[in-house]
C-alpha cells in the first residue's frame, strides 16, 4: 500500500461531501480550542490580579492555576472524546460505504457510547504516561549532567533520550488507531481494542507515518487546513479499515471474536482431494 493510493481513493469519497466531513472533523478540535481559550483566559486573569508569575505557568507552583488545569483537562477529555469518537464513526461508514449513516448525536449523546469513550480516554492518557517518563527522566538526566560539564555520561542520557522519544511516538500512533477500531467493534471491551491497536499496527506504523507527514507539512500553512484535513482523516480511517480487512481475511476469523467466521474470511472446504498439493 503506498499512501498515494491512498491519497487518491480518499478523495474518491470525499467527492461531494468534503464540506460535511470537514465540519465532523473540525467538531473535536473547535471544542478542545474553545476550552484551551478558557484555561488561557484564567491564566490572564490570574496574572492581571498578581495571583501567579508568568514562570509559574509552566511549573505550576500556584494552587489556583494547577486547579484550573486540572478542571479544565478533565472536561476536555469528557466532551472531545465522545467527538471523536463519532468523526471515527462517520468516516468509518463512508469508507465501507454505507448508505445510511449513523446520526451524529446518537452517537454523541449514547450513555454506553459515553462510558466507553470515558474509559478510552483514561487508558490512553495513562499509557501515554507511562511511556512518556523515561523520556522526561533521561531529558533530565542530560541537562543536569551538561551543566556539571560530563559530557560524556550527558551523550549517554541523550542518547537514551532520544530512543525513548522513538518508543512514545510509536506508542502514541499505536493510540491513533482505538476511536477507529472502537467504531468498527462496538460491542467489545475498551481493553481488548487497545490490545488490538498494538497489535494490528506493530509492523505496519510506516504507511500511517508517512501519510502523517505528507499531509502534516501540507497543513503548516494553516491555509490549506480547511481542504487537506478531511481528506487526511478519511486516508487515516480507509487505512486502518484496510488494515483490519488484511487481518480478517488471512486468519479467517474475527480478530476479536472467538471462532466466529468474517464476511472476508476465505471460505475454502476443509476436505482432502479438493486441490491439489501444488495449486
Amino acid at each position: 500500500m503506498k499512501v498515494r493510493e491512498l491519497m487518491r481513493f480518499s478523495r474518491k469519497y470525499l467527492k461531494g461531501r468534503r464540506t460535511a466531513v470537514l465540519m465532523i472533523c473540525m467538531l473535536p478540535i473547535g471544542a478542545g480550542l474553545i476550552f484551551r481559550l478558557a484555561e488561557a483566559a484564567i491564566y490572564s486573569m490570574l496574572l492581571y490580579y498578581g495571583y501567579m508569575k508568568p514562570m509559574d505557568i509552566l511549573t505550576g507552583a500556584v494552587e489556583i492555576q494547577l486547579a484550573a488545569w486540572g478542571i479544565f483537562t478533565l472536561i476536555r477529555w469528557l466532551v472531545c472524546t465522545p467527538l471523536y469518537y463519532a468523526s471515527a464513526v462517520r468516516l468509518s461508514e463512508i469508507c465501507c460505504e454505507k448508505k445510511n449513516f449513523t446520526p451524529i448525536s446518537s452517537i454523541i449523546l449514547g450513555r454506553y457510547s459515553f462510558r466507553k469513550c470515558t474509559a478510552a480516554v483514561f487508558l490512553t492518557k495513562l499509557i501515554g504516561i507511562i511511556f512518556s517518563l523515561p523520556f522526561i527522566v533521561s531529558s533530565v538526566w542530560a541537562y543536569r549532567l551538561m551543566e556539571r560539564d560530563k559530557l560524556f555520561p550527558a551523550l549517554h542520557a541523550f542518547a537514551a533520550a532520544v530512543f525513548f522519544l522513538y518508543i512514545y511516538i510509536s506508542v502514541k500512533i499505536n493510540i491513533f488507531a482505538v476511536p477507529f477500531l472502537m467504531a468498527e467493534y462496538r460491542d467489545k471491551s475498551i481493553f481488548r481494542i487497545i490490545l488490538y491497536s498494538f497489535r494490528i499496527l506493530k509492523k505496519r506504523k510506516g504507511i500511517l507515518f508517512r501519510l502523517i507527514l505528507t499531509y502534516g507539512f501540507l497543513m503548516l500553512t494553516v491555509i490549506a487546513v480547511p481542504y487537506v484535513l478531511p481528506e487526511f482523516m478519511t486516508a487515516f480511517s480507509l487505512c486502518i479499515s484496510i488494515f483490519i480487512r488484511e487481518d480478517e481475511y488471512f486468519e479467517g476469523n474475527s480478530i476479536l471474536s472467538h471462532n466466529r467466521q468474517t464476511a472476508y474470511s476465505r471460505k475454502f472446504s476443509d476436505k482432502k482431494g479438493r486441490f491439489k498439493t501444488s495449486a
